[in-house]
């Protein structure tokens, strides 16, 4: 919030000076001026940006990367998000959540029975992509398993 009421304050485009680690930040709180400052080579940027690819275990990805290779990737990728398979995604998506709220959220405030909301959440956000994206309608079983393999991975090698 404090950024967002700088840039407010004094403008899309803003330099602060943190006391520590004694640097100076420039905020852009424009897409336009962010987008020309991070492509025009002449700009001096931060190392942390110039080591941005170690976020994505160094391996260049058509969202961070420019040049003909990735030009063409991101080219290939829109018409997955033209206007009328928004308006798809977006019906599923409300689709899958009410099917949530008539045959999950109502069984368990009738029955006052306590549920895992974060498991409903995954649960649900993960049907919601799959047949969005994939239109794919995975089985409970199918589920369950993806999640199960999910929460190994993530306790052996994040938690």
């Amino acid at each position: 919030w404090f950024l967002r009421r700088v840039t407010l304050e004094m403008g899309q485009l803003c330099r602060l000076r943190f006391l520590l680690p004694w640097k100076i930040v420039f905020v852009a709180a424009d897409a336009n001026i962010s987008r020309q400052i991070l492509t025009d080579p002449s700009s001096q940027k931060s190392p942390s940006l110039k080591n941005f690819n170690k976020i994505t275990a160094g391996v260049s990805q058509f969202f961070t990367s420019n040049g003909y290779r990735f030009q063409h990737a991101r080219k290939a990728m829109a018409p997955a998000f033209a206007n009328n398979q928004i308006k798809r995604m977006d019906k599923v998506t409300v689709a899958k959540t009410e099917e949530w709220i008539q045959n999950r959220l109502k069984k368990f405030v009738e029955s006052g029975e306590a549920f895992d909301i974060n498991k409903e959440m995954v649960d649900l956000t993960l049907s919601v992509i799959l047949e969005a994206a994939f239109e794919y309608d995975m089985r409970k079983e199918e589920r369950e398993k993806l999640m199960t393999c999910l929460h190994v991975t993530l306790s052996t090698f994040i938690f």
